[in-house]
Formats: C-alpha cells, structure tokens, sequence
C-alpha cells in the first residue's frame, strides 16, 4: 500500500472485536477467523434469498464452541491431520480414506488462473485503477505481478486480493463508461 493510502486508513476506526487476542495464542488465529465470520456475516444469506433454508451445519454455535473446547492436540496432532475424525469413525469408512493424509488444494489451480490476469495488469503500464486511486505502488505492484508470472514468493495471498480488487474495478469502470441505451 502506498504510504499516502496507509495514513488515510489509519484514523478509521477498528471494525472488528479484539476479544480473541484474550485467547491462548495456539487458538488466537482460529478464535480470531471466527470472530471475523461472525462480524461480517459472511454466513448471512444473501438478501435476495432470504426466504430460503439456508444453512451451514458446521458453523453451528454449539458444534463450533464444543470443537473450540477440546485440546488441539487431542483434534489433530503434528503428522495427525483430522486425528479424532479417524478416532471417532474408526472402522465406519473406507480404507482409501483411512490411508488418506490430506486432501487436494484448489491453490495450484487458483494460482494458474491469476497467471493470466497478473500478465494483463503488466501489460496495462501505469493504467491499473489501484494505481490510480492511489491504493497501490505501481513499482511494488510490477514487481510483484513479475514474480508471480515466474512463480516465485510474492505474498500471493494479498497480491491476489489486489488482482481481483483492480479487475473488478476495471470492470465497473468499463460499464460506467459505456453509452447508454436507448429505448424507443
């Protein structure tokens, strides 16, 4: 972010709790994602859908609070991923899963999509609205996008908020700028 970006932000106020930082901090990141979930409603449906059954089982306070209960440790130990799901279901599933250390990421796949678009933005120059609006250091930004097209270490996580941010950005622009139809 550029410096005069960082200062704007700065006196905005903070919008999330800080009640998670009272946690061990083994539980802190978890308490704290959590927290967050929670404060943004991102598990609120959408108003458009109001009216329907819309559930997330696994986000359901009770199961939430008793998984937050017990010890890390007993949950998933070092080299133990989902140790008391295995625990618990014992002979109930089938062997190929039981052998199964860990499942697929979309990562890989995710990242190959953002190849292409981080190889737009280079080629746009100086023309990216996050550089415009002052959000971003075109010179960090380049830098950046470069090193992800090669795939070395960038901080893909938050260059990836940036991409998306600058496309749809772009996009809105676009159809502000397109002429207006007609109607007869």
């Amino acid at each position: 972010m550029t410096a005069e970006f960082r200062a704007r932000i700065a006196g905005m106020p903070a919008t999330f709790s800080r009640t998670w930082t009272e946690a061990a901090p083994e539980r802190r990141k978890r308490l704290r994602q959590l927290t967050e979930a929670l404060e943004l409603r991102t598990l609120q449906p959408p108003e458009a859908i109001q009216h329907l059954s819309y559930t997330h089982p696994f986000a359901h306070r009770p199961l939430v609070e008793f998984m937050l209960s017990i010890p890390p440790e007993i949950v998933c130990g070092a080299g133990q991923p989902r140790r008391l799901m295995r625990s618990a279901l014992g002979e109930q599933w089938p062997a190929a899963l039981r052998r199964r250390q860990s499942k697929d990421s979309f990562g890989g796949v995710y990242l190959d999509s953002l190849r292409p678009m981080a190889k737009a933005m280079l080629a746009r120059g100086s023309r990216l609205q996050v550089v415009e609006r002052g959000y971003v250091d075109l010179t960090s930004l380049r830098k950046r996008l470069e090193a992800l097209t090669n795939s070395l270490e960038c901080n893909e996580p938050q260059l990836r908020n940036i991409i998306l941010l600058e496309f749809w950005l772009a996009n809105r622009e676009s159809r502000r700028n397109q002429p207006k139809a007609i109607s007869a």
